[in-house]
C-alpha cells in the first residue's frame, strides 16, 4: 500500500490527497515520487490519531480539515505555507503554534478546541476566520500589524487577560471576547495594548 494518495496540481507540484501510513509521527517529504508537495489536500490526514506532524516548506496551501480530529501534541508549519484552510487542525491537543511570516489567511475553526496556551501570528497574516481559535487556553496574544479583519467569535472560549492588536482592524461579533471589543471599537480602533481589568 502506498504511504500516500496525491493528485497532480496546476503548478506541477502535487497534493498529498490521503495518508496510509500507521506512523502517528509523521514527517511529510517535500518530494515524493520525483515530484514537489506543494499542498495538503481536504481532510488528507483527519482522524488518524496523529501526536506530532512536520510540514515541509515546500507546501503552500493547507486545506479544510487537513489535520481534523487528531491527537496532534506538535506541529511545524512550513516557511511556504500562505493558506490554512478552515478547520485545518481543529479538535488536536496543541498546546503552542507557530504561524509563519508567508501565513495570509487563516480559515474559520483553523485551530478550534485545541489546548493552545503559546500563539504566534506572523507578520504576514491578514485575515483570521472566525472561531480560528475557539475554545484553547489563550491567556494573552499579540495580533499582528497586517491584520485587518477578525473573524466571529475567533478568540472566545479562551482565558484572555491582555491582547496586543494594530490599528483599525475590523472585528466581527465577539472577534475577541466582548469586552475587548467595546473598549477597542469605542476607543476608535487605536494600536495598543488592552488588558481586562481596564475594560469598563
Amino acid at each position: 500500500m502506498e504511504l500516500f494518495d496525491t493528485m497532480v496540481n496546476a503548478d506541477g507540484g502535487i497534493s498529498i490527497t490521503k495518508y496510509s501510513g500507521e506512523s502517528v509521527d509523521v514527517e511529510i517529504p517535500s518530494l515524493f515520487e520525483g515530484k514537489l508537495v506543494t499542498a495538503i489536500g481536504d481532510e488528507a490526514f483527519a482522524g488518524k490519531r496523529l501526536t506530532s506532524v512536520v510540514i515541509p516548506d515546500s507546501v503552500t496551501d493547507i486545506g479544510e480539515g487537513a489535520f481534523y480530529d487528531n491527537d496532534l501534541e506538535r506541529v511545524v508549519i512550513g516557511k511556504g505555507v500562505t493558506s490554512i484552510g478552515n478547520g485545518a487542525f481543529a479538535h488536536n491537543r496543541l498546546k503552542k503554534v507557530v504561524i509563519p511570516l508567508q501565513v495570509v489567511s487563516i480559515g474559520d475553526a483553523a485551530f478550534a478546541y485545541n489546548q493552545l496556551t503559546i500563539l504566534l501570528i506572523g507578520r504576514g497574516v491578514t485575515a483570521i476566520g472566525d472561531r480560528a481559535f475557539y475554545g484553547n487556553e489563550l491567556t494573552s496574544v499579540l495580533i499582528g500589524r497586517g491584520v485587518v479583519s477578525i473573524g466571529e467569535r475567533a478568540f472566545a472560549g479562551n482565558e484572555l487577560a491582555c491582547v496586543r492588536i494594530g490599528k483599525g482592524v475590523t472585528l466581527k461579533d465577539n472577534a475577541l471576547g466582548e469586552g475587548f471589543d467595546r473598549f477597542y471599537n469605542a476607543g476608535g480602533r487605536q494600536a495598543g495594548k488592552y488588558v481586562s481589568t481596564t475594560l469598563h
